[in-house]
């Protein structure tokens, strides 16, 4: 059986601890300490590493199966079965070993140099596992000239040349982008992060807004290959949590408040990452403008921001 790390904090008497966190990479010793010590906290490491691992594998399962309906239902480009498995052979490593899966990447597009999803993955690699956005950005430009319809190739080649610090790029990336592909959420959703750069918040929220409604209907455009459902779940909740933040830089709590009301069931359903950030700003916000201003409204905004449980 393998030791457990039990760190204690108030020792009460020989057999009754108090605030004791038992960390462990076996489930058995979790377990036995659930039954042994009262209101102990048990972080099974091992546990959590199969978790991660299994979404892991559950995510890979996914972009796999969109990528063969990608292949086979979308793209007009024909390619080789065997440059199609290489790569689809390339994505189970792409948690475990990324090498791996940039090897296999170069293989198939040496087997078909028509596999634009190929070069796509290679641009990614590069631009965001290799820190090479130089040498994404010709792998994008070759996924472009493969098959020019391809929204994601011209998303991704505009956050790279943006790294590169290329704005002209950027900008006429982004126009081709609304004019190509109208549907795409991703080109509202780089609207907005735009806006909010440029600290235009209205219309940074007005462009949140269009993302939002586009990602809820992906899936009934031509475009629903390139992200799996619960990655669009996250960037619409995403894309919520930056308009809530919008209607704090313009001085609009209560617009923030109302509008989170209405997003937080969801966003607590799903397990959004990032709840606990929300509530924490607006409870910093309320503490920090309103309550010297007005503790009356100060104190029934904290009753609402209360309401809202994590638990």
């Amino acid at each position: 059986m393998k030791k457990a790390l039990i760190i204690l904090s108030i020792v009460l008497s020989f057999n009754s601890f108090s605030d004791v966190v038992v960390i462990t990479e076996d489930k058995e010793v979790g377990n036995y300490f659930k039954q042994k010590v009262n209101d102990v906290k048990v972080i099974n490491i091992q546990s959590e590493k199969d978790a991660k691992n299994e979404i892991n594998q559950d995510a890979i399962k996914e972009v796999i199966e969109l990528s063969k309906k990608e292949f086979n239902e979308i793209s007009k480009i024909k390619i080789n079965e065997k440059s199609k498995n290489i790569f689809l052979e390339s994505i189970k490593y792409f948690y475990r070993d990324k090498e791996k899966m940039r090897d296999l990447l170069l293989k198939s597009v040496k087997e078909d140099k028509n596999n634009y999803l190929a070069y796509f993955y290679l641009g990614y690699y590069e631009q965001y596992l290799n820190n090479n956005p130089k040498q994404a950005v010709k792998y994008y430009e070759q996924v472009i000239k493969i098959n020019p319809e391809y929204p994601m190739a011209y998303n991704n080649l505009s956050d790279s040349y943006e790294e590169i610090g290329n704005r002209n790029e950027v900008e006429k990336i982004r126009k081709k982008l609304t004019s190509l592909f109208p549907d795409f959420p991703e080109t509202y959703y780089q609207a907005g992060m735009k806006y909010r750069k440029e600290k235009n918040f209205l219309k940074s929220t007005e462009s949140f807004e269009i993302a939002i409604e586009k990602y809820k209907n992906l899936s009934n455009t031509k475009f629903y290959t390139y992200l799996g459902s619960d990655l669009r779940e996250e960037y619409i909740m995403d894309a919520e949590l930056y308009i809530i933040t919008n209607y704090l830089n313009t001085k609009n709590f209560l617009k923030a408040l109302d509008y989170f009301s209405t997003v937080y069931p969801s966003m607590k359903q799903k397990k959004y990452a990032k709840l606990s950030y929300i509530i924490e700003a607006l409870e910093s916000y309320n503490e920090r403008v309103i309550k010297s201003k007005n503790i009356n409204e100060y104190k029934q905004n904290l009753k609402k921001i209360q309401k809202f449980n994590l638990q």
